[in-house]
């Protein structure tokens, strides 16, 4: 059957017409939805902008919404109320696939910038751990990565400036990619040379602590980017866990004074994110 124009069908929609002596919950129900689906078939933003939509299937989706709307009708017309529901329940479903085919662009910009945000804030972080290792180890030369992600993010503020969302995701994935190679070598090259940098055991906490935030910070990201098997992804889970067991202990230890002990746990928290890290696919050294 040919369908009907769109603008034709919208116009024609009307409230479901009343069913004399019939106030049953099911026919209220049926009211209700039909309320809702009238609405969105009305002269609405949402039908207006499918309407103006370039998408040829979201039309279609619009224009058999409001033919099952006049079933609905004439359906509970004829107190056939089963069939009545069952045809708006169908408008409703063809209504929320042509919302999908034509999305709200506020609600795209809005998306975007939530997605820019954590993107932006997650890079930081991992920078900011390398700079932090960098700074704690200046003889010795970041990996080149480092400096490509730092140059990575910086493009995609300047892309978000320009209200360019979508190229500054890719730029700040980018600089994740960058980030997730070679942060991994930067701190593994701290653990040779950290012993002859610190003043204290208490100096050593803190820096071994920079070290479980940096590496737990890389976890997510690995397992993101690198996208393991389910098994190997549950393994690395279970591996952080313990890794966060283990963190807990190191913090009660360095509560009660006991710095030794502090260290020992804090150390062997460092082992298993390690170890989480090669599960989910990221080539690391042997955990010493």
């Amino acid at each position: 059957m040919k369908a009907r124009p769109l603008a034709y069908l919208l116009a024609s929609v009307s409230l479901l017409p009343p069913a004399l002596g019939d106030d049953s919950p099911r026919r209220r129900v049926i009211e209700q939805k039909s309320v809702l689906v009238q609405r969105v078939l009305g002269d609405s933003p949402v039908a207006q902008r499918i309407a103006a939509s370039g998408s040829d299937q979201a039309k279609t989706y619009l224009s058999n919404a409001a033919e099952q709307y006049r079933r609905a009708q004439a359906h509970a017309a004829e107190g056939r109320l089963e069939a009545s529901e069952a045809a708006i329940d169908e408008a409703m479903v063809l209504i929320s696939k042509a919302r999908q085919l034509a999305p709200d662009r506020i609600q795209i910009e809005s998306e975007q910038r939530v997605r820019y945000a954590a993107l932006l804030e997650s890079t930081h972080g991992l920078l900011a751990s390398a700079r932090r290792q960098g700074a704690r180890n200046p003889d010795r030369a970041a990996p080149p990565e480092i400096a490509r992600g730092a140059e990575l993010i910086a493009r995609g503020q300047s892309l978000a400036g320009r209200e360019q969302f979508v190229e500054a995701h890719r730029a700040l994935l980018a600089a994740e990619r960058e980030l997730l190679a070679g942060l991994p070598r930067l701190l593994e090259s701290a653990t040779l040379d950290y012993t002859v940098r610190v003043d204290s055991p208490e100096d050593e906490f803190r820096h071994e602590s920079d070290r479980f935030v940096s590496f737990r910070r890389l976890v997510p990201i690995a397992l993101a980017e690198l996208k393991p098997a389910p098994d190997a992804m549950r393994l690395s889970e279970q591996h952080v866990q313990r890794a966060l067991e283990l963190r807990d202990a190191a913090d009660t230890h360095s509560a009660r004074g006991d710095v030794r002990a502090a260290l020992g746990a804090l150390r062997e928290s460092i082992e298993w994110l390690q170890r989480a890290l090669t599960a989910a696919g990221l080539a690391m050294q042997t955990a010493r």
